[in-house]
């Protein structure tokens, strides 16, 4: 389910946990200025604290508490869906499953992949 939420003027600037994201000039949607982030692989060699994510097997995990170094093992992690994949085309690889995000490196457009109609969805 989507909600509108108001766009401020074109050219506003808001910076959250680090990444800048400015309404474009249309003054219609908000994109990322600079490079968009990218989250890391998980390292066994690093002790994690809550709130970090990392991806692993093609998914993203955010640690809902401190987790230890070591050998990756979900039951320390949240899931946090089908993971981003950032690419300039459609993605193929890894095969779109329901809520697959899908960030366009040409356009700054973010999608969402729904598996009960088939396509992907704009989010902004």
């Amino acid at each position: 389910m989507a909600f509108p939420l108001p766009i401020p003027a074109a050219g506003t600037v808001h910076v959250e946990n680090g990444v800048s994201f400015a309404v474009d000039a249309t003054g219609t949607r908000w994109v990322i200025q600079g490079a968009p982030p990218t989250i890391p692989p998980h390292n066994p060699a690093v002790a994690y604290v809550s709130g970090q994510t990392v991806t692993q097997g093609g998914n993203t995990y955010i640690a809902p508490a401190a987790v230890g170094a070591g050998a990756f093992s979900a039951a320390n992690w949240n899931s946090l869906g089908g993971g981003v994949v950032m690419a300039a085309a459609v993605p193929t690889i890894p095969p779109p499953t329901n809520g697959l995000l899908w960030y366009n490196l040409t356009t700054s457009h973010l999608y969402i992949y729904r598996t009960d109609i088939t396509a992907w969805v704009e989010l902004c």
